[in-house]
Formats: C-alpha cells, sequence, structure tokens
C-alpha cells in the first residue's frame, strides 16, 4: 500500500512540474515582444509606451546574417554614436547575447540600456531596412510601418527569401527633426 501511494505522489509530482515548465514557455520572449512592440507602433501606439523598445535607450538592427557580421555592424553604429555600448559588445552583451552562433535567423536586434547592449536573434518575425543599411536610433526616432513582402525575395544581406504570410515590418529612423 505504501508503495502504491509513494508512486501516485511521484506521479503527481512529476505532473505538477510538467504544467509548470509548459507555463514557463508560454512567458513571451524578447522576440515576441518586440513583435507586438512594433504591431503597436504600426497602430500608432508612442514608443515609449512599448514593452521592450519603450525601455531601451536605442534599438540597433542589422543588416548581414553572415557569420555573425551583425556584431561588426552594431559595432560601427556604436562607434558612430561615441562608443556608447562598444565595451558592452566587445564583451558579447548581456548574457552572451551577441555572441551566438546562427546565421539563418530573420536578423538580429540590439536592445541598448545604460552602455549594455542584448542582442535578439529574430525568429518570429522578418524586419527590412527602409534605408538598406543597418542603424541604431532612440525609441523616439524610430518609425515601424507594416510590410507585404514578396514571396521568393531575398532581402538585402539575408540568407533566406521571403514567405507569403509571414509578419514583416519596415524600419527606419526619422530623419531631420
Amino acid at each position: 500500500m505504501w508503495r502504491g501511494k509513494s508512486l501516485a505522489a511521484t506521479a503527481l509530482t512529476f505532473a505538477v512540474l510538467g504544467s509548470i515548465g509548459g507555463a514557463c514557455s508560454l512567458w513571451p520572449s524578447l522576440d515576441d515582444k518586440l513583435r507586438r512592440d512594433f504591431e503597436l507602433m504600426v497602430l500608432g501606439r508612442d514608443s515609449k509606451a512599448t514593452e521592450a523598445v519603450g525601455r531601451a535607450d536605442c534599438i540597433c538592427f542589422n543588416q548581414t546574417n553572415h557569420q555573425l557580421a551583425y556584431r561588426s555592424e552594431f559595432l560601427s553604429e556604436s562607434k558612430r554614436l561615441g562608443d556608447v555600448f562598444t565595451q558592452s559588445l566587445e564583451g558579447c552583451g548581456i548574457e552572451n547575447s551577441c555572441c551566438g552562433a546562427g546565421s539563418h535567423f530573420s536578423g538580429a536586434i540590439g536592445l541598448v540600456k545604460s552602455g549594455k547592449i542584448r542582442c535578439i536573434e529574430i525568429d518570429g518575425f522578418d524586419f527590412y531596412l527602409k534605408l538598406n543599411r543597418p542603424f541604431c536610433a532612440k525609441p523616439e526616432r524610430l518609425v515601424v510601418s507594416s510590410k507585404i513582402s514578396v514571396p521568393g525575395e531575398r532581402p538585402l544581406g539575408r540568407q533566406w527569401v521571403a514567405r507569403a504570410g509571414r509578419t514583416s515590418f519596415e524600419v527606419w529612423e526619422k530623419t531631420g527633426e
């Protein structure tokens, strides 16, 4: 009898832990938060009122996914801005997020706060650079619009081709205001 209760208790414990683990996977990733932020910005929400973009000092977008080229693109942008996150990027960013090994993701976005950068390799949506160059912008200067991708099109700097029905955004920095 004791053995049966022990097995039942063990099974219940694993069931509870399994449901907690499943719930944890439902928590939104930074990829998901950025997608929601961009969707809200497309609808006219001020960037400062968004969850991920609004908390950053600046946000960076890559162009070339080839062999972590986004690190060198982000480094060039940091230097252009006065080395605001160079040291963090050279140290692989927050939690080594800027030294990943992927290259077939949709693009990389860097969120910079207090001189530290977190790189996010985007998988849940596509983004296109309106001016065909990597850039970093303050959230209030970031412009986001919906983009209807052309299936089969290969965006400049990417290894992937556009797919119909995939959420896509076009991003750029406001100029001259």
